[in-house]
């Protein structure tokens, strides 16, 4: 087959309205005329099949005249929920897409994921410093370099900014 009989059974495919059975019968029988008549002549032209069997939409009408009313419906049925589960589908990926962004917008560093940021010590010092009721002074890299009470006095503390006493109890 050429490919202007390809062309022209692609056209009456894309033009037939109904059950995927009945498109495949009809699409069957389309292909068989199409081929009888390439037999007779191999050259023919795109214009030369519409010639003889008619253009693609009257070949489509004679189809759809064997086909019930009820069967046209139904394909329509399918197509229309086909149309709408993939509409659907893509209406969920982009919602998931922007509440992700929308999160990490809000969480700047929850992109563990992404990328490894260094650890910053002081948020665990505030944590410690709020539950011992200690206040740290924190050297130019933002580590404990002494620690005290509310009342000035010295305490011993890890690495974390817990008291050493809370250690031994």
């Amino acid at each position: 087959m050429n490919k202007a009989g390809k062309l022209y059974i692609q056209h009456v495919g894309l033009l037939l309205d109904c059950t995927l059975g009945r498109k495949r019968d009809a699409m069957a029988d389309v292909r068989h005329i199409v081929e009888l008549y390439l037999e007779d002549n191999p050259n023919a032209s795109y214009e030369d099949i519409t010639k003889e069997l008619g253009d693609p939409e009257h070949m489509t009408e004679e189809l759809m005249m064997d086909i019930p009313v009820a069967e046209r419906i139904h394909g329509r049925r399918i197509q229309k929920k086909l149309y709408q589960a993939v509409i659907g589908v893509m209406l969920i990926v982009t919602i998931a897409a922007v509440g992700q962004m929308v999160y990490f917008i809000q969480n700047p560093y929850y992109l563990g994921y992404f990328t490894s940021l260094p650890a910053d010590p002081r948020a665990e010092y505030y944590k410690s410093s709020q539950k011992y009721k200690l206040i740290y002074e924190l050297n130019d890299d933002g580590y404990i370099m002494r620690a005290t009470d509310r009342t000035g006095q010295e305490v011993d503390v890890n690495e974390k900014g817990i008291p050493i006493s809370e250690y031994e109890q």
